[in-house]
């Protein structure tokens, strides 16, 4: 995710110029992404800041209006993220709040992570059987523990400036897990 945030003394003219250079970044990104990815606003927000002594404390006088507008945009190969953020920042954006790597079919690899989760759980339920003189035998219940697909960030850095940076992004792997909770019934050899 990343966007755009100013700062102006009136609510209206730091909404005027966010969307002025929200403009400019959306049309450089719809440019390099082309039709294969997608940009969508996921946030957008006018916060009034407020005056404050020296000791931390508000006055109640206004300081001034921070806008910020945040897009989410999604790309279909991890080789366009680099030049994608190279864009986005020669473009004006100056909030880049996460890169994120996801599967394009994550319930696919989810349920092969399940299908293996429960061929392991039969495994250690039959050498465990076996210790005991017993053999596993039918499944009284069986359950989804969770699991998860994780993902690599870059957090929060705002407020930057930069020329052309030729970003290199590295999506590594990405590990799905699937835990389950079998109760096997046992019985005598």
């Amino acid at each position: 995710m990343l966007g755009v945030t100013t700062f102006q003394k009136t609510a209206s003219a730091a909404v005027a110029e966010n969307q002025k250079r929200m403009e400019r970044l959306l049309a450089a990104l719809k440019k390099e992404i082309g039709t294969d990815g997608e940009v969508s606003t996921s946030d957008f927000s006018v916060q009034q800041e407020l005056v404050e002594t020296r000791s931390g404390e508000e006055t109640g006088k206004v300081r001034g209006y921070r806008v910020t507008n945040t897009i989410q945009a999604k790309v279909a190969s991890v080789q366009a993220v680099g030049r994608l953020l190279d864009s986005a920042l020669q473009a004006g954006a100056n909030n880049v709040e996460r890169v994120a790597f996801t599967l394009k079919d994550p319930e696919s690899a989810r349920n092969q992570a399940l299908r293996l989760a429960s061929l392991k759980a039969r495994a250690k339920a039959t050498a465990m059987a076996e210790g005991q003189g017993l053999h596993v035998g039918e499944v009284v219940s069986m359950t989804e523990d969770g699991g998860s697909t994780p993902f690599e960030a870059i957090e929060n850095n705002e407020g930057f400036k930069m020329k052309r940076a030729n970003i290199s992004i590295e999506s590594g792997s990405l590990e799905v897990t699937g835990t389950v909770t079998v109760t096997f019934a046992l019985k005598a050899r």
